[in-house]
């Protein structure tokens, strides 16, 4: 992709480049897809170019919920706002992402909250919300819940990057360099900076009661 090319105008696009390239015999197109240069092109266009061309096309309408329309938008905002109910029933599934566990500073293993610090496989998956998470994830076959925590941990650290820590319930397997899905079932708090450590601990445990609720409510429905 080069700056000259994309300078290409819509119509010499699909003439020069989709229909000789590719042998398209038919398109599906979104209701508000634009394309091109200045994005000119539109489902307008592609129409009217398939008589010309002969191929045909379709546009896909927008999908619908409860009189809202569903877009990638939506659901993005909804994960960096930490609704994380709306962006799941928005997506159809629980959002999740893949990661290779890597050695962290072993602080929680210390303190009886033994977390496996787990680094996204895709550099563009987006991470939610800064803040604590029930998640769960499959571990040598068994299904397991356990409590992550998304951000730069401000009780202990300055960092500016942030990190993916899960401390898994009722199970402490060795998972450095496992690849791991990590699933998104609840949103529980956002991130804090407590002023002791003691403070700290005292609200993972609430955090961890009100996992172990939800994870109740879930098993009982």
């Amino acid at each position: 992709f080069t700056f000259e090319f994309s300078q290409t105008d819509a119509a010499s696009f699909i003439r020069e480049q989709i229909v000789p390239r590719t042998g398209v015999s038919d398109f599906l197109v979104g209701y508000d897809h634009t394309f091109g240069k200045d994005r000119s092109g539109n489902e307008t266009l592609i129409a009217e170019l398939g008589k010309e061309l002969g191929y045909t096309s379709e546009v896909v309408p927008p999908l619908m919920i409860d009189d809202k329309k569903i877009s990638s938008t939506q659901i993005r905002r909804a994960l960096q706002s930490g609704v994380l109910d709306n962006a799941n029933f928005m997506l159809g599934y629980e959002y999740s992402l893949d990661g290779i566990v890597v050695e962290g500073d072993g602080r929680g293993r210390h303190l009886g909250y033994p977390t496996a610090n787990v680094e996204s496989m895709d550099i563009n998956k987006m991470l939610p919300r800064y803040g604590v998470y029930l998640v769960s994830s499959v571990i040598e076959g068994q299904l397991v819940f356990g409590m992550a925590n998304i951000g730069t941990r401000p009780t202990f650290t300055d960092d500016t990057h942030p990190r993916l820590e899960v401390n898994y319930f009722d199970v402490n397997p060795y998972l450095y360099d496992r690849k791991l899905t990590v699933t998104f079932h609840a949103f529980i708090r956002p991130e804090m900076k407590f002023e002791s450590v003691d403070m700290f601990w005292s609200q993972l445990r609430d955090d961890r009661d009100m996992c172990e609720d939800i994870i109740a409510g879930r098993n009982a429905g």
